[in-house]
């Protein structure tokens, strides 16, 4: 039973997302939600495949496609996702697994509810 009403739950997740004119308005508030992110940062436009976990210090989510490494040495890395990643920025968490001694581009993370469940995966995009 459990099972059965927590799968229901999870395709209408997946289907209530939003339509027509609603898409034009989520695109408008993460463009300004990036924008205001990245108003003290200069960006590059150099380009990484992949970053040492060692040197981050912390992340912050900025919207379902973006999310802002800061590393050691004053410097941060916006990471760009390939596909939006629903409701990453509701729940403000990720979990990630480091194989080796890099973060890579495509590389699988988890959203995490507010429990530390694991939830949706995605995968990372380059880092500018």
């Amino acid at each position: 039973m459990y099972k059965k009403l927590s799968t229901t739950i999870g395709l209408v997740l997946l289907f209530a997302g939003p339509t027509g004119a609603d898409e034009s308005k989520d695109t408008e508030a993460e463009a300004s939600k990036l924008e205001i992110a990245l108003a003290k940062y200069d960006r590059t436009g150099e380009m990484k495949t992949c970053i040492n976990p060692r040197r981050i210090r912390d992340m912050k989510i900025v919207d379902d496609n973006h999310i802002l490494f800061r590393v050691s040495g004053k410097k941060s890395y916006l990471n760009t996702l390939p596909r939006r990643c629903h409701r990453m920025d509701f729940y403000d968490a990720i979990s990630y697994r480091v194989r080796g001694s890099s973060i890579c581009s495509n590389e699988l993370f988890h959203v995490l509810d507010r429990s530390s469940i694991p939830g949706p995966s995605c995968s990372f995009g380059k880092f500018e």
